[in-house]
């Protein structure tokens, strides 16, 4: 959902649920999760990511990557190497909000 909605509007708008509510649809899932939906959208657009003043909804289209989307087969895990993987990741995300950070 993140990928296709615009974070300088609330989720609310009507261009933002409108995305949602067809994502919906693509999905299966029944529309009364729409509301549902945009108050979390909303909740994650409002809430600093560093604690104080990064906040998803600054972040126009020029400021964004939009990651490849990519399933992983659940019977290929084992806890392991996702505890190793998790380090990885956490590690990549603490650099790519100190870039987020940076004018």
């Amino acid at each position: 959902m993140f990928e296709e909605i615009e974070f300088t509007e609330p989720a609310g708008s009507e261009g933002n649920s409108q995305i949602i509510a067809e994502l919906l649809e693509k999905e299966q899932y029944d529309p009364e999760w729409l509301p549902v939906l945009i108050e979390l959208v909303d909740q994650v657009m409002n809430t600093a990511l560093d604690g104080d003043a990064l906040f998803l909804r600054d972040k126009g289209i020029d400021k964004r990557l939009v990651e490849m989307e990519f399933l992983l087969p659940i019977d290929v895990l084992d806890a392991p190497s996702s505890t190793e993987s998790s380090k990885g990741m956490i590690a990549c995300q603490q650099e790519l909000m100190s870039l987020a950070s940076t004018p």
